[in-house]
Parts: structure tokens; sequence; C-alpha cells
């Protein structure tokens, strides 16, 4: 195991609906938010764009991606 990456039930890979598959399971977790924004900065400074980390609403971990258009 990784440190600081969330272990995820290798049962649920592939199963879940479209939204959770697309802000979870498709997803690195990881155990903070400390470690998300890390791992959210350092793509940036490799690929650029803007991550942000966010806290699962489906795991206990914390993931990163693009911040959602707001309507």
């Amino acid at each position: 195991m990784v440190a600081g990456v969330v272990s995820v039930s290798a049962g649920r890979a592939g199963s879940g609906s479209w939204f959770e598959r697309r802000s979870c399971l498709d997803k690195v977790p990881f155990a903070s938010r400390h470690e998300a924004r890390a791992a959210a900065r350092s793509v940036e400074r490799r690929y650029g764009g803007r991550l942000e980390p966010y806290a699962c609403r489906f795991c206990d971990g914390w993931h990163v991606g693009h911040q959602m258009a707001r309507r």
C-alpha cells in the first residue's frame, strides 16, 4: 500500500452508478485533504490546469478533480 492512500475494496471496482464511478471509484483516494492537495499541486506543475481536493461522499477518502461549474 502507498503511504497516504486509502485502501478501496477491490470488490467495488466496476460497480456503482455513473456518478459514483466518475467521482470516486475511478480516482485515487487519499487519506487527508492535505495529501490530496499535495498530489493536485504536483499534477498541476507537471501538466497545467487547476485541480481541487474534495471529500468523497462515497468513501472515507479525499480525491482531486476539476472544480465543478456552478450554474
